[in-house]
């Protein structure tokens, strides 16, 4: 899956990503286990620190049953709003979104 390799290179570790034959990093859309530290990742992100989405913007996410809205901290506006088939799905969505939107403004 693509979604997947683009969220193994969002997390630095996209070279192991091309070695696997198996693929094992295509863990992301199934499991918890590997989507948290993602989601994690995207909520540590500082002022400036790896040229983060918009500047002075702290990330949080609010996970509901079949949505999840990724919303800056301060000013609690949605950045993103995503659904799914479940929570785990609406996550990995919301998830690639961010990440899309992120290498498009870095």
């Amino acid at each position: 899956m693509k979604e997947n390799k683009l969220i193994a290179v969002f997390m630095g570790v996209g070279k192991h990503y091309e070695a696997q034959s198996s693929n094992m990093f295509n863990q992301y859309h199934k499991s918890w286990d590997w989507l948290m530290p993602v989601v994690e990742k995207i909520e540590s992100f500082q002022d400036g620190e790896d040229g983060d989405l918009m500047r002075g913007h702290l990330y949080n996410f609010r996970i509901e049953q079949h949505f999840v809205y990724i919303f800056d901290a301060e000013s609690m506006g949605d950045i993103i709003e995503m659904n799914g088939d479940s929570k785990l799905d609406a996550t990995y969505n919301a998830v690639v979104e961010f990440i899309n939107q992120y290498n498009k403004n870095k």
